[in-house]
């Protein structure tokens, strides 16, 4: 016999004992008293529920209080700077127990009252005449059922629980997933997983009680709303099953996605896995405020060169840094409104520069530069980046790095000594020359003076690279109609390095 069969004949003759019970004592009793108890088993498990809303935020605050000098130095500055993350965890630990609390408060606010009626009983004698039997027996029938029926609620509504994220970690891909594999045993597949799901969701005895009077008491009992105070004045309502499964599935991808970030040979397909944990955070509005918060702490820190949750500011190459300050002061802007839309265009760069070896800190400056231009990236970034109000700061930082690898490629000790002279003077002069063209012309012009000239000395500038490097001189110096070797050497030396700054703050330039 097995476990499926065994449960099922415990609730059925649980169900039928509860019922068998009712109608005896009934046989007691007037019909008036049997309405009366049955009243009452209803109204208790109205009652119970926000009852049991309010005794469940009481001691999970009071749970949190206690526990929080317990946490380390590192998560009281989180909470501290992310209230929204404690009041979502506290929330969720409130609705996790609630379906027991509200069995329990149903239990004792029904004695009380049922005890009250009997008290009542006993002091009017007309509520004890035995009359109208074939009211009172169906009538205590069926307050035995219901009865019966919302002490299973809380059992039967986590099995439900159980199967939707079983479901819902399948559907995902989690399963597959390196951290699960850890855990689950070798031979179990998403097949025996999602068996298992079905097995505890379809039982006879869960699909009666929850389909009934269970899923609208154990979805009423495990849904609350955050404290405005901590979502920024906003309204948001937690589900137990719609947070647990969207925090299974996140942070397994966000897992995932940091795994395959330290790959020395990331691929499209690990960028992939970057952008489809980003898009995960944005599964439920309470995850959403508590990333774009995270995500605004996290860049404040590393600005100022702190840690956040023990991870330090990624070490890059010094022409890195400027970028990545620019990536963290618009990240540093963020809200609930634009985060899911920048993060998702951000990660794709970001993803872009890890798989082209651009956040490489120990490749050259040559390797850099070509890279840059590599597969048209720097051109197909820079119209990414500009396409969105917010982030062309970013493609303006970007077309400065370029500048920079170029001008940290050829060494600014040998530019300031003269040793390009040539080199400059001979660019210079196809630069002064284009400025009459017309753009197609121009571009054809600038692109093979710097590339042949560069070459001449020992250095492959890709396309995309050369044309930025050359519209942006002859921005800056063509003005007057001509473009001298000084002056071009000149922009190159103070582009070097952590030297250059993009003009005015970041904040400034957000909308």
């Amino acid at each position: 016999m097995n476990i499926s069969l065994i449960a099922t004949l415990a609730a059925v003759a649980y169900i039928l004992l509860t019922i068998g019970a009712q109608m005896l004592r009934s046989r007691k009793r007037s019909w008036v008293m049997a309405v009366i108890r049955i009243s009452i088993t209803v109204f208790c498990a109205l009652i119970s529920i926000p009852v049991t809303r309010l005794v469940a935020k009481k001691l999970s605050s009071l749970g949190l209080e206690l526990l929080a000098p317990t946490f380390g130095e590192g998560l009281q500055d989180y909470i501290s700077r992310v209230p929204v993350g404690a009041e979502g965890v506290r929330a969720l630990v409130s609705i996790l127990v609630s379906p027991i609390l509200y069995l329990l408060i149903f239990l004792v606010l029904r004695f009380i009252l049922t005890f009250a009626a009997w008290i009542v009983g006993l002091c009017v004698p007309a509520l004890r005449e035995r009359t109208h039997r074939e009211i009172s027996l169906p009538v205590a029938a069926a307050n035995g059922l219901l009865f019966a029926l919302i002490t299973l609620v809380p059992l039967c509504g986590y099995l439900t629980l159980c199967s939707h994220l079983l479901d819902a970690t399948v559907e995902a891909g989690v399963i597959r997933s390196p951290m699960m594999q850890d855990v689950l045993s070798d031979d179990m597949t998403e097949d025996d997983v999602l068996a298992l799901a079905d097995e505890l969701g379809g039982h006879p005895v869960v699909a009666v009680v929850h389909g009934t009077v269970g899923r609208p008491i154990f979805s009423a009992v495990t849904t609350t709303k955050l404290d405005p105070e901590t979502t920024h004045g906003k309204t948001v309502k937690i589900n137990l099953e719609r947070e647990l499964s969207g925090f299974v599935v996140t942070m397994a991808r966000v897992m995932e996605a940091a795994d395959t970030f330290g790959k020395e040979d990331y691929t499209l397909e690990d960028k992939q896995k970057l952008l489809d944990a980003a898009d995960s955070l944005f599964t439920s509005e309470w995850i959403s405020i508590m990333a774009s918060d995270t995500v605004v702490a996290m860049a404040d820190s590393w600005l100022n060169n702190q840690s956040f949750l023990g991870m330090e500011r990624p070490e890059v190459d010094a022409n890195l840094n400027p970028t990545v300050n620019k990536f963290l002061e618009v990240l540093r802007s963020e809200n609930a409104e634009t985060l899911p839309d920048d993060i998702h265009l951000i990660l794709s760069v970001v993803g872009d520069l890890k798989v082209y070896g651009l956040l490489d800190n120990k490749a050259d400056y040559e390797t850099l530069a070509q890279r840059m231009g590599q597969g048209g990236l720097l051109t197909r970034v820079l119209d990414e980046l500009r396409a969105s109000e917010r982030l062309s700061v970013i493609a303006d930082e970007l077309e400065a790095l370029s500048i920079r690898l170029v001008s940290s490629m050829l060494g600014v000790d040998k530019l300031k000594d003269g040793e390009y002279a040539e080199t400059m003077d001979k660019i210079a002069s196809k630069l002064t020359d284009s400025l009459e063209l017309d753009e197609a012309e121009r571009d054809a012009m600038v692109v093979d003076a710097i590339q042949t000239n560069l070459k001449a000395v020992g250095y492959d500038v890709p396309e995309d690279v050369a044309l930025k490097l050359a519209n942006q001189a002859m921005n800056e110096m063509g003005e007057d109609g001509e473009i001298t070797a000084d002056e071009l050497t000149d922009y190159l030396v103070n582009h070097a390095g952590d030297a250059f700054e993009i003009v005015g703050d970041v904040e400034d330039l957000l909308p």
